[in-house]
């Protein structure tokens, strides 16, 4: 029989838990479909407004920096209060944005815009991860972060190729339009479906604060190998259209295409690998994934063709299928066993994520204007490895700690 989710009595019905996390990852696909849909088309729309490059690099690193700045706070205080409150505030903020969208006048208010659509970011994908980590238990929690990332990254890939499409056939502004509406739907969902998760009583006191957590050599170790792998999917996103038209001479549907391969490939394959990373080593895959990822950065320095490029997007989206479950699986079972609060430990290693994505197409750009078209990606991979080996030498000291057990008895009852 299921097992049932349960509130205190008289609040709110029952769910069952696979029921929630349907809801959790609908609502989280739903709202990246909305921002995959702007994402290609918002540096069009800034220029009609009037922006010059600076102010169109700005518009897109502020969204970075919001997210930088809440998603710890965000984390944190949901393990107080619970994950439905801020759900339901960032969705809705979303829908905000959009309609700010539509109505902006001058192009310095996008830079408002996508800070307060950053701010709402932080309240969506991380305290989502936290609720799906409250009802995983710590052996199944790869196979939970693949089957959460699939609806996640199959939005994302999609997202981009509707957004031109409405573009061409109506206009951009109709994709704001669209991205409010699938905020409010996803809205709708969370407040009709979803329980109250991870409110703790006054007798669970949190053990280990937000940024407390880096005192931990194992937080301490994913995290930086977090960031260094996402520095590379940065320089990724970043300049691998470059390299497709300016440097190769491919159309942009072309390379759309390649990008739309990576993601469903990391789509595809990310519930199988997170079931592998239940039975097999999770170190040993994390290591596996980020080296086929440092293997894609060095084959886009040499890549000529689309048939090249499509394999750098295809073994890119196999390294980081197998790493990414791993490497959160590890997270929650250290969590659950430090009780530090599942909101606070995938609030920091979110940001490890947002750091690395925001930091390296800045810091390792200029390798790119050194070293045309291989050195950003050649960097990158540099910094991956470093990053790879620091991880593989670390867990061979501190392997232990990464065989406590978390809390694997059945996920917590409020």
């Amino acid at each position: 029989m299921e097992k049932k989710f349960i509130e205190k009595a008289g609040e709110e019905p029952e769910r069952s838990m696979g029921t929630i996390f349907l809801v959790l990852a609908l609502s989280v696909a739903v709202s990246n479909l909305g921002i995959g849909i702007i994402a290609p088309l918002l540096p069009v729309y800034a220029k009609m407004l009037g922006a010059d490059g600076v102010l169109v690099g700005l518009i897109f690193s502020t969204f970075s920096i919001s997210r930088l700045i809440f998603m710890p706070m965000a984390g944190a205080i949901s393990d107080r209060y619970g994950r439905k409150s801020f759900l339901m505030t960032g969705l809705f903020l979303y829908a905000l944005c959009s309609a700010a969208y539509i109505v902006a006048l001058q192009a310095w208010s996008l830079v408002g815009i996508r800070f307060l659509q950053g701010a709402a970011s932080a309240m969506i994908l991380p305290i989502a991860m936290a609720a799906v980590a409250d009802l995983t238990r710590s052996e199944n929690a790869g196979e939970a972060v693949g089957t959460f990332n699939v609806p996640i990254y199959l939005g994302l890939g999609f997202g981009p190729l509707m957004g031109g499409v409405i573009a061409d056939w109506f206009s951009i502004e109709v994709n704001f339009l669209i991205m409010g509406l699938l905020s409010l739907l996803s809205l709708f969902l969370v407040a009709l479906l979803m329980p109250r998760i991870g409110e703790r009583r006054k007798k669970a006191p949190i053990r280990v604060r937000a940024w407390g957590l880096l005192k931990d050599p194992v937080f301490r170790t994913v995290f930086y190998l977090r960031f260094a792998l996402s520095v590379g999917l940065g320089v990724m996103s970043s300049f691998l259209p470059l390299l497709g038209v300016m440097e190769i001479g491919l159309s942009m549907a072309a390379v759309g295409f390649c990008i739309a391969v990576k993601i469903l490939t990391i789509a595809v394959l990310m519930h199988p690998f997170g079931k592998l990373a239940d039975k097999q080593d999770k170190i040993k895959l994390t290591i596996l994934g980020t080296g086929l990822n440092t293997i894609a950065l060095l084959g886009a320095t040499a890549a000529r063709s689309l048939p090249e490029l499509l394999a750098v997007c295809v073994i890119w989206g196999f390294g980081s299928a197998l790493a990414v479950p791993a490497m959160t699986a590890l997270v929650i079972a250290r969590g659950k066993a430090l009780e530090t609060g599942m909101g606070r430990a995938m609030g920091l290693f979110n940001l490890a994520f947002s750091a690395g994505i925001a930091v390296g197409p800045i810091a390792l750009g200029k390798f790119y204007d050194l070293m045309k078209p291989s050195g950003a990606f050649f960097a990158a991979a540099i910094a991956l490895t470093v990053g790879m080996v620091v991880f593989a030498v670390s867990t061979k000291r501190i392997g232990h700690l990464f065989q406590e057990k978390g809390v694997a008895s059945d996920p917590p009852e409020h």
